[in-house]
């Protein structure tokens, strides 16, 4: 932590400073989290390779301010949606709530983190299966 003097001469005052855990979230919802006015809340995510996600967060009351960060600190999206392509690696969500708003839950959600399989659905398949005779009639699978 770095703090200048916004003027000439020393720093004077007081300066309070709080800290919260990163809270990851996966693929999906995330969990909902309160915030006190003025306050903000940051979910992290990882992408083990480049891809387009879609990142998004519900606030209640509908007032906060979404970035996303990457683990520089550079912003790389700003939005309370969004759908960015992403290079691998370490991202932050950081929703902020205003001083002059309501005590506000936050939810984030991120699609796009786990790649979307390539072949039909489970349920799908094992109908294809059944229609040929390579699964019985009516698995409970």
């Amino acid at each position: 932590l770095r703090l200048y003097s916004p003027h000439d001469g020393p720093l004077s005052g007081t300066l309070e400073l709080s800290a919260q855990p990163v809270t990851p979230v996966s693929e999906g919802l995330g969990p909902t989290v309160t915030v006190a006015p003025g306050g903000s809340a940051v979910f992290g995510f990882q992408l083990a390779r480049a891809a387009t996600v879609g990142l998004g967060v519900r606030a209640e009351p509908d007032d906060a301010a979404v970035r996303v960060l990457d683990s520089s600190g550079r912003v790389v999206g700003e939005g309370i949606a969004q759908l960015r392509t992403l290079p691998a690696g370490r991202y932050l969500l950081e929703a902020r709530v205003p001083p002059d708003a309501a005590t506000t839950l936050l939810r984030p959600a991120v699609i796009g983190i786990t790649p979307r399989g390539s072949g039909p659905p489970p349920d799908v398949a094992r109908q294809y299966l059944e229609l040929v005779g390579l699964a019985p009639q009516g698995d409970a699978r």
